[in-house]
């Protein structure tokens, strides 16, 4: 995506090294702080957060308009995918107490 946006003049290539170095280094920071600090583990905090994710979803598939018309039916598809994942997952997680399965 990156060379994309160079090629088609909307970003220079310093402002994307930039934002690579950056998501780098933001990921490899959230990985050494959650390896250190067990928030998010608990049934409750997952319980939540799953609620919070699913009704964020929902809006989004519902409200979001990116005003490219031709792009709705895969905005749709790709929202209904990660909906209905998500439910799964969530029922899983109130039903079995465990892990979803993304996180395994």
């Amino acid at each position: 995506i990156g060379l994309s946006r160079i090629g088609v003049g909307v970003h220079w290539p310093a402002d994307v090294l930039a934002g690579l170095a950056l998501g780098w280094l933001s990921a490899w920071a959230g990985w050494k702080i959650a390896a250190k600090i067990p928030i998010g583990s608990g049934f409750v905090f997952q319980l939540i957060t799953g609620f919070i994710l699913i009704a964020g979803a929902v809006v989004l598939l519902i409200r979001y308009d990116t005003h490219y018309p031709q792009t709705d039916w895969l905005r749709y598809t790709l929202g209904a995918i990660a909906l209905a994942w998500g439910i799964i997952d969530y029922i899983l997680i109130i039903v079995h107490r465990r892990r979803p399965a993304a996180a395994r």
